[in-house]
């Protein structure tokens, strides 16, 4: 069980990350990340996870990309997937690793 700061922190991580997400998806026009950012910023996690599959293909090398995927999956609680997902956005780009 989580305790009341450890509660806070965790809403004040997905918070930020809300923001982050809305800012992104505002710089990329109607493509698949772009989709795929706003159906995570809603909570459709399927449909994100789609999109950002989609955009995947498009852009292989895009850490992103891999990155959002990666919440994505933690988000359906796919955990063992996510840590690859973020591990190769690490790899892709080690700027990643602050993220």
């Amino acid at each position: 069980m989580l305790s009341i700061e450890e509660s806070k922190l965790r809403w004040l991580c997905v918070a930020v990350l809300l923001v982050a997400v809305g800012a992104v998806a505002q710089s990329f026009p109607d493509d698949a990340f772009q989709r795929g950012l706003v159906a995570l910023r809603d909570g459709h996690l399927k449909i994100a996870l789609s999109e950002l599959t989609t955009a995947e293909q498009q852009f292989p090398a895009d850490a992103r990309i891999r990155n959002f995927r990666g919440v994505t999956l933690a988000g359906l609680g796919r955990s063992d997937e996510a840590a690859q997902e973020y591990h190769e956005a690490v790899r892709l780009d080690s700027r990643m690793m602050d993220a």
